[in-house]
């Protein structure tokens, strides 16, 4: 029972079941006694049974469902041992009592606690049975049977009840929690939106904690943007310019994130910065020619989308984590390599990318660069050695039907 309402539930339940049973244990005594009533032996007996059921429950409500279940089924049965034997209690009543409390014992707590309950009754009568000079009888008068009988179908279909709403609020429980969860996995696919696919899954899988820290780490970032994005942006509508712009910024991502596995920081304006290295990173070397891959990618994929753009690409160290206040927290990286790389990309040209000597140095056993000579940038005191990367050459489209044309 997890929850304060469940645990209420339960103690009601057992409350209710107790009182069913000790409402015929009552009526055992009474059918026992009656030709021979005494009252001060048989009295106290009578005002415990009328007592104990409500005493424990409120017991029950002092203290945890387990502790309580367990210290009351031992009184129960400390209790039941003592009339077996005051009152010589024959085969019936002690039916009663095996497939009452014990199989209650049973059901609740499991068979250890059903072995250690059967323990407590057979220690509570064979101490008692001395002092009360008990004897067991094996009949008894037709109005205790009876009872008993009663008490055991009574008693069997309150635990019945008891087991069946458990079980319907089980079901219950169970498809709202499926509701919920599918309301949680709908709203995290939603906040999934807000976060590098790398960083989303790595926090929903416990590996990264969300809260502020940061480390340093070798990363490779890149800075791209549009070329003369204020003026495209003033000669479309707003309604075009934002669905032109998406669409841009779709393709760039799936680039990125699907066939690169880069880590997308964010979208500033018309620019998109992209790093690799963390959360998960294949190498310095490796991440590096990633990198590049993806902006010659981007690159491709700009010309064919008619765009113009420029990229920046430095490898450095950086600090990567999570930045802000206990109530806002965003993931990026920040430090003079992401400055440089930011500079790179001012310093680039339409349609080509430039990269730092520090990438160049990682990247050049596998793509080809030319140098551009050393650069001054903002910010930064030396001069920067750069390349520019070697793309491939696409023909103008049409090139080969006009060759087969003057070849005719």
């Amino acid at each position: 029972m997890s929850g304060p309402k469940s645990s209420s539930r339960y103690i009601q339940q057992a409350y209710t079941t107790r009182a069913v049973g000790y409402t015929f244990i009552l009526g055992i005594i009474l059918s026992t006694v009656y030709p021979y009533f005494d009252a001060v032996t048989h009295g106290p007996l009578i005002l415990l049974c009328l007592l104990l059921p409500n005493t424990l429950y409120l017991f029950s409500r002092l203290t945890s469902v387990e502790r309580a279940t367990a210290w009351s089924e031992y009184i129960d049965l400390v209790f039941f041992g003592l009339l077996t034997t005051t009152l010589h209690w024959g085969m019936f009543p002690l039916l009663f009592i095996l497939n009452g409390v014990c199989v209650s014992a049973m059901l609740t707590l499991g068979v250890g606690f059903f072995l250690r309950a059967m323990a407590v009754l057979c220690v509570t009568v064979a101490l008692s049975a001395p002092w009360t000079g008990y004897q067991f009888a094996t009949n008894s008068s037709v109005l205790t049977a009876l009872i008993c009988s009663l008490g055991i179908l009574a008693y069997s279909g309150a635990l019945g009840s008891n087991a069946f709403n458990q079980r319907a609020y089980l079901h219950r429980t169970r498809r709202e929690l499926r509701e919920q969860k599918e309301k949680i996995e709908i709203l995290a696919s939603k906040l999934s939106k807000y976060l590098s696919p790398q960083v989303y899954r790595s926090i929903f899988s416990g590996e990264r904690d969300v809260r502020v820290e940061a480390s340093r780490k070798q990363l490779t970032v890149m800075f791209s943007d549009i070329v003369g994005f204020t003026g495209i942006a003033d000669s479309m509508t707003r309604e075009h310019l934002v669905i032109w712009l998406n669409e841009y910024f779709n393709e760039m991502s799936r680039i990125a994130i699907n066939q690169y596995s880069g880590t997308l920081d964010k979208f500033i304006g018309d620019s998109i910065m992209v790093f690799f290295g963390d959360p998960h990173s294949l190498g310095e070397r490796e991440d590096a020619l990633q990198c590049v891959r993806m902006a010659m990618a981007m690159l491709e994929k700009c010309r064919d989308m008619g765009v113009a753009v420029r990229i920046g690409i430095h490898s450095g160290e950086c600090t990567v984590g999570n930045f802000g206040s206990d109530e806002r927290l965003e993931y990026t990286i920040v430090g003079a390599a992401v400055n440089l790389a930011a500079r790179l990309e001012t310093s680039s040209e339409a349609g080509r990318i430039l990269i730092s000597d520090a990438t160049h140095a990682l990247i050049q056993d596998e793509i080809t660069c030319e140098p551009r000579g050393t650069i001054r940038v903002k910010g930064i005191s030396q001069e920067i050695m750069t390349h520019w990367v070697d793309l491939p050459v696409r023909e103008p489209a049409g090139v080969e039907a006009t060759a087969e044309a003057q070849m005719g």
